[in-house]
């Protein structure tokens, strides 16, 4: 079976399968970083909850307001 990839991943790959199909030539040290970059496993995201944003800090309604705008920006908002 084959694996999902994130799609800025799948663009990486599509940029290396474009150089060994000869569609585009990139740079020998190009070609090496972004293989690189693919090798490592990708990291998965996952929203905070309120209670984990909190530790340690004075929470504030409008901190926790921040976290999830940030969130929400990166696609994987949906907390608390």
């Amino acid at each position: 079976m084959g694996r999902v990839m994130s799609r800025e991943r799948e663009l990486l790959q599509r940029v290396l399968d474009g150089d060994a199909n000869r569609h585009w030539t990139i740079s020998s040290r190009l070609y090496k970083k972004i293989e690189e970059v693919l090798a490592q496993p990708e990291q998965r995201l996952t929203p905070l909850t309120s209670k984990l944003i909190s530790l340690g800090n004075n929470c504030h309604e409008s901190f926790i307001k921040g976290i999830r705008f940030a969130e929400k920006m990166h696609g994987i908002g949906g907390g608390e």
